[in-house]
C-alpha cells in the first residue's frame, strides 16, 4: 500500500520545487534589504556609550556582506539542487502515443516525453550566476553610497572611537608622513625644502625640544628622535620621532585613563609618484613594513591610525584625470585620518580619490602652500588632544600664519588649511544676477 505522507510523495516534490523556481533574484534581493535596512541607510551618529561605539560603520559593512553572503548561498544551492536533479532525472519509461485503428503500429516511431526538469536545467544553472551579477552591482551601488557620504562636512568621531580603542589596549597613537622631495635638492635630502631646510619637516621635529617658537602654538612641542636610516632607494631617508602624553578629558571621555605613547614617522622619497602610492598601499591594505626603533619597539606602520602625503602634488605634472592609486585598490577596513600637505589638494582632483569610506580628511590644502614641519606638527598635536577636525584645520592655519609672519610682517594671513568639517569643499559660487 502506498503511503500517505506528503513529505515524500511525488506531488510534494513537485510542489516544493515550483514553490522553489518561484523564488527569482528579485525576491532574495528584497530579502536581502529588508534584512539590511536598518544598517544600510542609517546616518553615522555619535556614540552614545563606548559599547555603543564599538560596532562603528566597519561592523555595520561586514554585517551587510554577511547576509548578501548568506541569501547568495541559499540561492546558489536551490539552483544547483534543480540543476543537479535536471542533469539526473528519475528513470521514465518511453510514452508511445495511442495508436489509431486505421495507422499501423509499426508506422508511428516510439517519442520519449520530455522532461520538465530537463526544460528548466538551463535556467536553473544560470540563476546563481544572475544572482551573483545582481548582488555585485547591488554592493556597488552601496559602496558607491558610502564613499559619497564620506566626503560630506562630518564630525571625525569613528576615527577617535577607533583611536581610543587602541590605546585603551596598550597600542600607540601611530602617523606615517610619506614625505615626497621636491624636484629641486631631490637627491640631497638635507637641502631639500621639505625635508632638511630650517622649516623641513626633519630639521623642524630635530629641533623642536629646543624651539622656542613650538610651546607658543602646540600643546604638545617636545619630540624625541628614536630612529633614523639613510638607503640609495626610496625610501631614502626614515625617521621617528616619540612623545609621551597624558590623557585629557576629552580622551578620559572615551575611556582612554593612562599615559599613552604618540610616534611619527617620516619617510623621504625622491620619487613623488612611489610615495603616493606606498600610502595608497598603506590606506587601502594595511600594506607597510614593520621598523626596529633603537629602544627595540617594534613599529607596525599598517596599524597607522593616519596618515598622509607632503610635498609637491604631483597630479599637476601628470594631469588630473590619472589616478595614480588604481594599482592598490581595495577597501578601508578600519577608519582612518588622511591628510595631504600639498598645493590645492582640496581644489583639484587626484587626492580626493582617497577619501572614501571610513577614511576622513584631517588636513587638505585650498590654496598653494608650502610642505613643512610646522602644518605636520598641527596634525599630530591635533590628534594628540583629541581635536575636532575644524580645530585641526585651525590649528594649521594658526601654526602657517605665524611663522610665514616672524621673518615679514607684512604677509597676509589667507587659511589655506581645510579638514572633513572646515571648508572641505568650495562654496558655491554666487550667481551673476
Amino acid at each position: 500500500m502506498p503511503s500517505t505522507s506528503g513529505g515524500n510523495s511525488p506531488s510534494a516534490q513537485s510542489t516544493r520545487t515550483q514553490q522553489m523556481s518561484l523564488l527569482s533574484p528579485r525576491h532574495f534581493l528584497s530579502i536581502g534589504r529588508l534584512a539590511c535596512f536598518p544598517n544600510l541607510f542609517a546616518r553615522s551618529r555619535v556614540p552614545t556609550s563606548l559599547d555603543d561605539s564599538r560596532g562603528g560603520s566597519s561592523l555595520r559593512s561586514l554585517s551587510i556582506a554577511l547576509v548578501t553572503v548568506l541569501l547568495l548561498g541559499l540561492y546558489s544551492l536551490s539552483c544547483s539542487t534543480d540543476a543537479h536533479s535536471s542533469r539526473n532525472p528519475p528513470a521514465e519509461p518511453a510514452t508511445v502515443p495511442a495508436l489509431t485503428a486505421t495507422a499501423p503500429e509499426a508506422s508511428i516511431p516510439a517519442q520519449p516525453q520530455t522532461s520538465r526538469l530537463a526544460l528548466e536545467a538551463p535556467l536553473a544553472a544560470a540563476c546563481g550566476r544572475n544572482f551573483a551579477t545582481v548582488v555585485q552591482t547591488h554592493a556597488a551601488t552601496v559602496w558607491k553610497n558610502l564613499d559619497e557620504r564620506a566626503r560630506e562636512p562630518q564630525e571625525i568621531d569613528a576615527l577617535y572611537t577607533r583611536i581610543a580603542e587602541d590605546l585603551r589596549a596598550g597600542r600607540p597613537l601611530l602617523i606615517v608622513s610619506y614625505v615626497g622631495l621636491i624636484s629641486e635638492f631631490n637627491d640631497q635630502p638635507e637641502r631639500n625644502a621639505s625635508w632638511g631646510s630650517y622649516y623641513g619637516n626633519a630639521t623642524y621635529f630635530k629641533r623642536s625640544h629646543r624651539d622656542k617658537h613650538t610651546p607658543k602654538l602646540f600643546t604638545h612641542p617636545r619630540w624625541t628622535q628614536r630612529y633614523e636610516t639613510e638607503a640609495d632607494q626610496d625610501p631614502v631617508r626614515s625617521l621617528v620621532f616619540h612623545h609621551r602624553s597624558s590623557p585629557n578629558e576629552a580622551w578620559k571621555a572615551y575611556g582612554v585613563q593612562d599615559d599613552f605613547d604618540i610616534y611619527l614617522v617620516l619617510l623621504a622619497y625622491r620619487e613623488s609618484e612611489r610615495a603616493g602610492l606606498e600610502l595608497a598601499a598603506n590606506l587601502r591594505l594595511d600594506d607597510a613594513p614593520v621598523l626596529s626603533l633603537d629602544d627595540g619597539t617594534a613599529l607596525d606602520l599598517s596599524q597607522a591610525q593616519a596618515m598622509g602625503y607632503e610635498g609637491h602634488n604631483y597630479f599637476y605634472d601628470w594631469g588630473f584625470d590619472w589616478d595614480g592609486f588604481e594599482t592598490a585598490p581595495g577597501r578601508v577596513l578600519r577608519p582612518k585620518g588622511l591628510f595631504s600637505i600639498s598645493c590645492r589638494t582640496a581644489r583639484e582632483p587626484g587626492w580626493f580619490e582617497l577619501v572614501r569610506h571610513n577614511v576622513s580628511v584631517l588636513l587638505f590644502a585650498a590654496d598653494f602652500v608650502s610642505a613643512e614641519g610646522y602644518t605636520m606638527l598641527a596634525v599630530v598635536d591635533g590628534l594628540a588632544t583629541h581635536a575636532s577636525s575644524a580645530e585641526v584645520a585651525g590649528l594649521a592655519n594658526d601654526a602657517y600664519a605665524y611663522y610665514h609672519s616672524l621673518n615679514h610682517p607684512e604677509w597676509k594671513r589667507h587659511n589655506p588649511w581645510v579638514s572633513q568639517n572646515s571648508r572641505l569643499h568650495p562654496p558655491p559660487r554666487k550667481s551673476k544676477r
